[in-house]
């Protein structure tokens, strides 16, 4: 329970700093972000872009790479939209994880499931991280 209570404390204190100094997105990641929309035909989100990398989770591990996965999935609740397709954005980071290996077949399941726990709640909506950030 004591560990539990620590991760949960951790996990906290890293949102808020992560929130708290979001980086800037480059040129390029700004564009790839209204390109993605452009595609499906929705309007720019009124408020700025920002990309952390894989919120709560590590951008990098030995044999799982989801920076690139991380960007697609964070440009998709920049726009938000319905749940259908909240939950596809969240299936298609899974699915990305799952195709790179044996650890990535491993690691779907928590990377899957931090999304659709913590994607749409109070935590991130705490700190603007939430399914249709660009909006609200």
């Amino acid at each position: 329970m004591k560990y539990i209570a620590l991760l949960i404390v951790v996990s906290i204190f890293a949102v808020v700093v992560e929130r708290a100094f979001p980086p800037e997105p480059s040129q390029q990641q700004y564009e790839a972000a209204v390109a993605y929309g452009d595609t499906l035909n929705k309007l720019t989100p009124p408020l700025p872009f920002v990309y952390d990398g894989c919120t709560l989770f590590p951008d990098q591990l030995p044999g799982l790479h989801l920076a690139d996965a991380c960007f697609d999935h964070d440009v998709a609740y920049w726009y938000g939209g319905t749940a259908a397709e909240r939950k596809a954005a969240d299936k298609r980071l899974r699915e990305e994880a799952a195709a790179q290996g044996w650890f990535g077949q491993i690691m779907q399941y928590p990377v899957y499931i931090g999304v659709q726990l913590f994607g749409d709640s109070f935590l991130t909506r705490l700190f603007n991280a939430h399914w249709g950030f660009g909006h609200r």
